[in-house]
């Protein structure tokens, strides 16, 4: 709905990729693209379906999920409560979400949703959607409350900033972008376990830094292993970037998780049979 007094938008030449892929746009009449599909919304579940398929080929047992992105934060926290354990999670000063801002899913999941201390490290500001307010409202939360929302840290995550994640119990990451490389490269230094979820490849920018362009996901996958060696990888059910990499931490550290949480096996056939329901 336009909001009253607002002037919409010159026409624009490009197509709405958000009303395209899903026939809605949240800018309504102000968006300055157009909101057409036809034919053009035909080849995007075309390109998607194939997309899918290769995946598939490619071993991801959870191409064809039916779960869509906006469902990917509350299956994440899932995950990381069933292969870490909620003790673990909780222990010291709780978990790190990096390039968590914007939305803040990751952290509305963990923190508000399953109560395990998170804070968030992305110069961008949470803004809570009418969706996860409505939610914090089922459960009762008081948003205006100190301490109802994840903890903020409006920084980069770089080499000057690592030292946010010294004391907390684990770094984590969905599509973290940029920061996917350094969450590896400071949980490594400092011994502490990580599960990041990476997306983009970012050929570019990091063909110095990986000493190869990498150019699939599965590349960039087995790069970020390399880096911690030892770490696993799990698929999520749900559609998109879902493959997790992680890491126990270094020895001492895996001797206190395993103590109180699920063993990986336990982790993998709770998503087999998650999946398959």
């Amino acid at each position: 709905m336009q909001r009253a007094g607002a002037v919409a938008p010159a026409a624009s030449a490009e197509l709405c990729k958000f009303y395209l892929n899903t026939g809605r746009c949240a800018l309504g009449a102000l968006c300055a693209r157009r909101h057409e599909r036809g034919e053009a919304a035909a080849w995007v579940a075309e390109r998607r379906a194939a997309r899918k398929q290769l995946s598939a080929s490619q071993g991801n047992p959870y191409a064809l999920s039916s779960l869509t992105k906006c469902q990917r934060a509350a299956v994440f926290a899932d995950w990381l409560l069933c292969t870490f354990g909620a003790a673990t999670l909780r222990r010291k000063a709780g978990v790190l979400d990096v390039a968590g801002g914007g939305a803040g899913g990751l952290a509305f999941a963990l923190h508000l949703e399953r109560g395990i201390p998170t804070t968030i490290l992305d110069p961008r500001e949470p803004h809570l959607s009418r969706t996860q307010r409505a939610r914090a409202a089922q459960l009762g939360v008081d948003l205006n409350a100190n301490g109802a929302l994840a903890a903020h840290i409006p920084l980069l995550f770089e080499p000057s900033t690592w030292h946010h994640a010294a004391g907390r119990s684990l770094i984590v990451g969905m599509h973290p972008d940029q920061a996917t490389d350094g969450i590896v490269d400071c949980a490594v230094k400092l011994g502490l376990p990580f599960a990041i979820v990476p997306c983009c490849i970012f050929q570019s920018l990091f063909a110095l830094q990986r000493g190869a362009r990498l150019r699939t996901r599965a590349e960039l996958v087995a790069h970020l292993m390399a880096k911690a060696p030892g770490s696993e990888t799990a698929w999520l059910p749900f559609e998109g970037a879902n493959q997790v990499v992680f890491w126990r931490g270094a020895a001492d550290a895996r001797g206190l998780a395993d103590s109180d949480g699920p063993h990986r096996r336990t982790t993998m056939l709770w998503w087999d049979e998650r999946g398959a329901g």
